[in-house]
């Protein structure tokens, strides 16, 4: 009888006896099975670990040039544009002569808002009007 077998009918005796020496007693026998080297047959063993196809290619590479953090969006880097326009594309396309349309809408002027809390006068977008304004200090608090 094995250990594994030893320990499983120990849990059992302790569990219907609630035996807590019994319930030691099986878990030293379990920790002992654990610690115990696994008992493997090497004529039936299928893998060679040890050989280099074993490892996938992403694995066998000695260093992957990871950098953490990731970049940021707005990262500036010395960069110029190599491309110089020499006239040689689209000679065929011409602008066409055209008269722009009048700009009717008015130009935008930012309006004064009294806020309700603190009495402060602000200067905001028109899209930001309200009734019952609050600056900004004010939403904060």
């Amino acid at each position: 009888m094995g250990k594994l077998e030893e320990a499983k009918r120990l849990l059992k005796n302790a569990i219907a006896t609630n035996d807590s020496e019994l319930i030691a007693l099986a878990n030293n026998l379990l920790e002992q099975e654990d610690h115990a080297p696994p008992k493997t047959d090497t004529s039936r063993n299928l893998v060679n670990r040890d050989d280099a196809e074993f490892l996938s290619p992403i694995m066998q590479k000695e260093s992957v040039d990871t950098r953490k953090g990731g970049i940021p969006v707005n990262e500036i880097t010395n960069r110029s544009n190599s491309f110089h326009d020499d006239g040689t594309e689209a000679k065929d396309i011409v602008t066409p002569s055209f008269n722009p349309t009048e700009r009717k809408r008015k130009a935008y002027k930012p309006i004064e808002q009294k806020c309700q809390k603190c009495d402060k006068v602000v200067t905001v977008n028109p899209a930001h009007k309200r009734e019952f304004f609050v600056c900004d200090r004010c939403l904060i608090k």
